[in-house]
């Protein structure tokens, strides 16, 4: 006996949920395109390879980084930062060479400023030949008020970049809330385990290891060990919340 045909109704009902499909495919995965990206548990990595439809990444007063061109700015822009944060302007809060090194400095750089990206760039590329390492915090730097608070969401991620221009970005795996801490002694990214990235003090040593926050292995090759770090820069991603501040 044939298969009785579908009728409109049911046509329809297929197309809605297709529809829906595609939808929330977007909303917990924008940045997927097919055949770029690798999609595991937890976190997304995908190749600096992927053609950008993002409007080019202009930064502010036209001042440059001393860590990275803007072109791989851009590729951490499009690969690791959410969509609504795929904005067409960064502007320089805070650089270890101009500010100098203090917590107490960046703080006052970069707090009430937005979201933002930290720059790291290691004294030496490492073994494995990474150029740069970063975190994307996705609120306002300021201090914490309490040994168990933490600063971002679920959109918050860490990367490291290769001197090719390839950006691996680590997402949030949602185990634990673990972004951002910031006291007058230390700041920190990502926890469980170890920090991804944790920064002294004087803003002269970090030490990374594998951090269940964001499933990310050690962004340098010593994990655990304290290396020194040869530039840090701090860049706001929300013109409309950047205040002008004297320092810039």
């Amino acid at each position: 006996m044939e298969e009785k045909s579908k009728s409109s109704s049911e046509h329809k009902q297929e197309n809605l949920l297709e529809m829906m499909g595609h939808f929330f495919e977007n909303m917990f995965f924008p940045h997927h395109v097919e055949g770029t990206a690798e999609i595991s548990p937890g976190h997304r990595r995908r190749s600096s390879s992927v053609p950008s439809k993002l409007p080019a990444l202009k930064l502010k007063d036209d001042k440059v980084s001393n860590i990275l061109a803007v072109e791989e700015m851009q590729c951490i822009r499009d690969l690791a930062l959410s969509r609504w944060f795929q904005l067409e302007e960064w502007s320089r809060l805070y650089s270890l060479t101009r500010h100098g090194a203090s917590i107490r400095t960046l703080m006052n750089q970069c707090e009430d400023r937005g979201a933002c990206v930290f720059l790291f760039k290691p004294s030496d590329v490492d073994k494995s030949g990474r150029k740069a390492f970063g975190v994307f915090l996705s609120e306002s730097v300021h201090v914490c008020s309490a040994a168990d608070a933490y600063v971002g969401s679920f959109d918050c991620c860490v990367f490291t970049v290769y001197p090719d221009g390839k950006v691996i970005p680590f997402h949030s795996t949602r185990k634990n809330a673990f972004f951002g801490h910031f006291q007058e002694t230390f700041i920190s990214f990502g926890g469980g385990s170890h920090f991804a990235i944790h920064v002294d003090s004087e803003l002269f040593h970090c030490s990374s290891g594998f951090c269940e926050t964001f499933d990310s292995p050690a962004l340098v090759d010593d994990e655990s060990e304290l290396f020194p770090i040869a530039d840090m820069e701090v860049w706001g991603v929300e013109p409309d919340k950047i205040k002008s501040k004297a320092q810039d």
